[in-house]
C-alpha cells in the first residue's frame, strides 16, 4: 500500500522539477516550438541520428511552426529560422558577429581563426587577411587555376574510358585542394612532407570525417563532454582524423617557410600564407594563430569549392537544355587566348552556377549567438539565444523564391533579381562576416566548368529523390553524386 508520505514526497519532487523546467524555458516560451516537447529531454528524439534524414525532419518542424521556432535538446534551446527578416537583422551589423555555441565542437580542429573568432580578434584577422584576395592577387591566381583546370579535365578523360559513372565529390576534392595549396599556400601537393607520410588523400578524407562527426555529436548530448566523447567510437575516430589533418597542415606551413628561405620573392604577390608569416615577423600573430588560420582556410577553401563544383555538374547533368546552352556559350569562346577578362563572357554559365548554389549552398546553415533581445515581426528573440539560420531551407522556400525547388538559371538574368533583397541569396553568407574568398571561388568555378564543358557532356545518374542529402557543416550526400562523363567528339568543338 502506497503511503501518504510517498505521495507527498513524489508530488513535491515533480513540482520542484516542473518549476525548474519552467524557469529554464521561460525566456523562450512565447516562441513556437515543434510537437512533443518533453521536460529535460526536449525534442531530442525528433532529431534523427542519420543526417540524411535530418532535412525531412527539419522541414516537418517548419511545417508545424512557421519560419521561426525554438527546439530543445535536453535543456539547451536553439532558435531555428529560415526567416529573411530575422536573418537580415542579425547579418547586416557587426553587433551580432559572434558564432553560436554549436561551433565549439569545431574549435579543437580549427581553433578560433577567422571562421570562429569574434570581437577584436575577428576584426584584426579580417583586416590582416583581406589583402590576400586583392584583385592583383586574383589575377596572379588565374594562371594557377587555369593550369589546374586543364589538367583536371585531361585527367578526367583517362578516368572515363569505359563510360562508367564517377563519384564527383571525391575527384573534385583533390582538384580544389591542389588549387588551394599552390594559389594560397605557395606549394605543390607532392612537396608536403609530414612525419607520418600523410598524403593529400589522407587529408581530404580526414576533413570529410571532421566535418561530419560534429554534426552527429551535436545531436548526442552524452557526447558533448570531451572526456566522454574520447571514450566513444566516434570520438576515437575524430581524434585520429584530427591528428592527420593537423600534421598535414603543419607540413604545409613548414614547406612554405623552407621555400621562402631558398628563394628571393620580394617582387612576388604575397599569398595567403605569406601574409600570415609576414604578420608573425611583425609580432602581429603567433604560431598558434598561423596554424588556426591555415587550418580554417585549408578546410573552407577546398571543401566548399569541391561541393559547389560537384553540385553544379550534377544540376547540369540533370537538365539537357541547360547543358546545351552552357556548352554553346563556352564553345563560342576559343581556348587559345582565354584570360581572366574572358570570364565576363560566361554570363549564362554564371547564372547556372548561381542557381546551383541556391539549391545546394555549400554551407547549408550558419549559427549565430545574440547577447541582446532582437525583435522581428512581433516576435522577440531573447538575449543569450543561439540561432541557426537554415540557408538551404530559405533558398528552397516558395515564400522567398518562385518555383523554389526548380532548377531555373534564367531567374538570375531576370531584372527582378537585381531588385531582390540581397539577404534572400546567401551561398557566401552576407554582411560583415561574408565569405572573404567568394570572388576567388567564383573564378575557380567558372574556369573548371569552362574546361569540363569543353570536353565532356554529363549525365547525372541519380534523381533528386534518390539523393540522401544531409545537413552537415558542408552540404553533400550520404550516397555520393554519381555522374557519367561522356567525352565530346572533336566536331562538337
Amino acid at each position: 500500500m502506497i503511503s501518504i508520505e510517498f505521495v507527498v514526497t513524489l508530488t513535491v519532487i515533480v513540482l520542484v522539477l516542473w518549476l525548474i523546467w519552467y524557469r529554464i524555458t521561460k525566456p523562450w516560451r512565447h516562441l513556437p516550438t515543434p510537437k512533443y516537447l518533453i521536460p529535460f529531454i526536449g525534442q531530442l528524439f525528433r532529431i534523427p541520428l542519420d543526417t540524411s534524414k535530418l532535412i525531412v525532419a527539419v522541414q516537418q518542424m517548419f511545417n508545424e511552426t512557421g519560419s521561426i521556432f525554438v527546439i530543445w535538446i535536453t535543456c539547451r534551446p536553439t532558435v531555428v529560422s529560415k526567416d529573411v527578416g530575422l536573418l537580415e537583422e542579425i547579418f547586416k551589423t557587426t553587433q551580432y558577429i559572434r558564432k553560436g555555441t554549436a561551433y565549439d565542437l569545431l574549435k579543437e580542429w580549427l581553433g578560433t581563426g577567422l571562421l570562429l573568432s569574434d570581437g577584436k580578434k575577428w576584426k584584426a584577422r579580417r583586416r590582416m587577411l583581406t589583402p590576400a584576395f586583392h584583385f592583383d592577387i586574383l589575377k596572379s591566381n588565374f594562371e594557377i587555376i587555369h593550369r589546374h583546370s586543364k589538367h583536371f579535365s585531361a585527367s578526367l578523360k583517362n578516368a572515363t574510358t569505359n563510360d562508367q559513372p564517377i563519384e564527383f565529390f571525391k575527384i573534385t576534392k583533390e582538384f580544389s585542394l591542389n588549387v588551394l595549396l599552390e594559389s594560397a599556400m605557395g606549394i605543390q601537393r607532392n612537396t608536403v612532407e609530414t612525419n607520418e607520410n600523410i598524403t593529400s588523400s589522407d587529408y581530404t578524407h580526414a576533413v570529410d570525417r571532421l566535418a561530419a562527426l560534429p554534426s552527429s555529436r551535436y545531436s548526442k548530448p552524452w557526447q558533448w563532454n570531451s572526456l566522454l566523447y574520447r571514450l566513444s567510437s566516434d570520438g576515437r575516430e575524430y581524434y585520429k582524423q584530427l591528428e592527420i589533418a593537423h600534421q598535414f597542415v603543419r607540413g604545409v606551413i613548414e614547406n612554405r617557410i623552407s621555400s621562402l628561405n631558398k628563394e628571393d620573392d620580394d617582387n612576388k604577390c604575397r599569398l595567403f600564407l605569406d601574409i600570415l608569416l609576414d604578420a608573425y615577423q611583425n609580432k602581429e600573430i603567433d604560431i598558434e594563430g598561423i596554424v588556426e588560420e591555415v587550418n580554417t582556410f585549408m578546410f573552407e577553401g577546398h571543401d566548399t569549392v569541391s561541393s559547389a563544383i560537384s553540385w553544379t555538374v550534377y544540376c547540369i547533368g540533370r537538365d539537357k537544355n541547360v547543358q546545351e546552352k552552357v556548352f554553346e556559350e563556352i564553345n563560342s569562346i576559343p581556348e587559345e587566348g582565354f584570360c581572366m577578362e574572358s570570364l565576363t563572357q560566361l554570363k549564362y554559365t554564371e547564372c547556372v552556377i548561381k542557381e546551383s548554389l541556391r539549391l545546394h549552398p555549400p554551407v547549408p546553415f550558419v549559427f549565430r549567438h545574440i547577447e541582446t533581445d532582437v525583435e522581428i515581426n512581433g516576435l522577440t528573440i531573447p538575449a543569450n539565444s543561439d540561432i541557426v539560420f537554415h540557408i538551404l531551407f530559405m533558398h528552397r522556400d516558395e515564400n522567398v523564391w518562385k518555383n523554389a525547388t526548380k532548377f531555373k538559371p534564367e531567374r538570375f538574368n531576370d531584372d527582378s533579381y537585381s531588385k531582390r533583397n540581397p539577404f534572400t541569396y546567401l551561398p557566401f553568407s552576407a554582411g560583415p562576416r561574408n565569405c572573404i574568398g567568394q570572388r576567388f571561388a567564383m573564378m575557380e568555378l567558372k574556369l573548371v566548368l569552362f574546361y569540363l564543358m569543353k570536353n565532356f557532356s554529363f549525365e547525372s545518374m541519380q534523381t533528386e529523390n534518390e539523393l540522401k542529402e544531409h545537413i552537415e557543416v558542408i552540404h553533400r550526400t550520404n550516397n555520393g553524386l554519381w555522374i557519367k562523363c561522356l567525352q565530346r567528339k572533336e566536331k562538337e568543338n
